[in-house]
């Protein structure tokens, strides 16, 4: 994603799949965020997109897809579920 970064309908089906607003993609806990000194409370949808669109690197990561399942971050149990 960072060196081919998604599109907006990318971003936007991400979220459709994981049935998550668009908002909940941001690793609003990462340094790439924090530099921005924004409120991630304060941020609708379409700007989120935006900041993802302009910095793929506050997109959350790992992301896996299998067919329409989506799982963002690591987290052993889902990634065993996953992977079954």
């Amino acid at each position: 994603m960072l060196k081919e970064p998604l599109s907006q309908q990318e971003y936007i089906d991400l979220a459709n799949r994981s049935q998550l607003p668009v908002t909940q993609l941001l690793n609003t806990k990462g340094p790439a965020f924090k530099k921005l000194g924004i409120k991630a409370n304060q941020l609708d949808d379409q700007q989120a997109l935006q900041l993802m669109m302009d910095n793929p690197r506050l997109m959350v990561r790992p992301v896996l897809v299998k067919g329409d399942a989506v799982i963002f971050r690591f987290k052993e149990e889902e990634y065993t579920e996953f992977f079954s």
